[in-house]
């Protein structure tokens, strides 16, 4: 809510739609054979978001290194909680990083701090970005994984296997 009082319904729902879009286009990449449903990936935009709003208004927040720690715990609890059976660690990772590289290319007030060069600057640089990702994520399912290819990544499967942390794997589940 704050982020739609902050910013305006339309951009804040913009954003949130394209975190999900964008975190159910990399899971669909690459856990091809699983169907995924969810709005995790937008959630965890709006967390990237919030990563961001602690790293560039640094100096206008009352306590920046709280609200930062508390960012990371939600963050590495996410993770490590999207490699469990059944969770898809791929939707969280797309949509933090959209949420990253969306919230400054359609959210420039975001760096009210900064001079309006700098604003320009950074929309500059992450509007492109933006599109490039989401070309790249369309062109590798529709291209690439929807003609009935693989993608072959071998160290893939530890974002969404907990065997990096237990040194077994037991979500075989989620094996790409």
């Amino acid at each position: 809510m704050d982020l739609e009082r902050t910013f305006g319904s339309l951009r804040a729902g913009v954003l949130y739609m394209l975190c999900g879009i964008g975190g159910n286009l990399l899971s669909a990449c690459f856990l091809f054979n699983q169907i995924q449903a969810g709005a995790s990936g937008a959630i965890f935009g709006q967390v990237g978001l919030m990563l961001i709003d602690v790293f560039v208004n640094w100096k206008t927040i009352r306590r920046p290194v709280c609200n930062l720690v508390v960012v990371l715990v939600v963050i590495v609890i996410s993770v490590i909680s999207g490699m469990m059976p059944g969770v898809d660690n791929f939707a969280h990772v797309g949509g933090l990083v959209v949420g990253i590289v969306g919230g400054l290319a359609f959210l420039p007030h975001l760096l009210k701090g900064q001079g309006a060069t700098a604003r320009k600057i950074v929309v500059a640089i992450t509007f492109p970005l933006l599109i490039a990702m989401f070309g790249g994520l369309f062109y590798l399912f529709y291209g690439y994984v929807a003609k009935g290819n693989n993608i072959d990544c071998e160290w893939c499967e530890q974002i969404n296997c907990a065997e990096a942390l237990l040194g077994e794997k037991w979500c075989s589940g989620n094996a790409l």
